[in-house]
């Protein structure tokens, strides 16, 4: 309850900083030394936070970018340690993913992104999160009691996931038959 009280705005710049320093990361290097300084299972509670709490962090684009950074913190396999085995990360990834994933249908459309674009780019992350996850019997578990527990907002999740697939089918065989006409 007391994370509610952390301005969503700070959260952005604390979004902001996250990126930078995983962008300057060259490839093949370790994370920025700003991660050997910090309590690293606090700043991943921080970061699951930020992905499953639609009450607070209403900006389905900062949380579409908590999951980015997530994905990049599985990459170090200290962070991918506590992801897969601290009790806190168990218990609140998958509904953190399910609920953020039912989020971004509702990005609104800006300038320079086209809506459809950008919820992919950000539930793209999401998903290979989420198939990462389900390889460990623990969040099976979670997954189970979580769908039992909220069986309508994982039956939102079902029927979005189902409604992207049919739609990417369908542009992909829009293209294939654009591709064969040229041709």
């Amino acid at each position: 309850k007391q994370w509610i009280l952390i301005p969503s705005c700070i959260l952005d710049d604390f979004v902001e900083i996250l990126e930078y320093c995983i962008s300057i990361r060259p490839p093949g290097q370790p994370m920025s030394e700003l991660f050997t300084h910090v309590d690293q299972e606090l700043l991943l509670t921080v970061v699951i936070f930020m992905l499953g709490s639609g009450d607070h962090v209403k900006n389905p684009n900062l949380r579409g970018k908590a999951t980015i950074i997530l994905m990049n913190f599985m990459k170090n396999p200290m962070c991918s340690n506590i992801i897969e085995t601290s009790p806190v990360m168990v218990n609140s990834i998958i509904p953190a993913c399910i609920r953020v994933f039912t989020a971004v249908e509702k990005t609104k459309q800006s300038y320079y992104d086209i809506r459809m674009q950008l919820k992919y780019q950000l539930r793209v992350p999401i998903m290979e999160l989420f198939e990462k996850m389900m390889a460990f019997e623990t969040h099976k578990k979670v997954l189970k009691n979580f769908a039992s527990a909220y069986s309508d907002e994982f039956l939102k999740f079902l029927n979005q996931m189902m409604n992207d697939a049919t739609m990417q089918l369908e542009e992909g065989l829009d293209t294939l038959i654009k591709y064969r006409q040229m041709e």
